[in-house]
């Protein structure tokens, strides 16, 4: 986890934003 998932998908995720944030 902690990867660039931006570049791979928008966070749409409530988790994603968190790892982004």
């Amino acid at each position: 986890m902690g990867l660039p998932k931006q570049q791979s998908f928008p966070p749409q995720l409530p988790w994603e934003q968190v790892f982004l944030a």
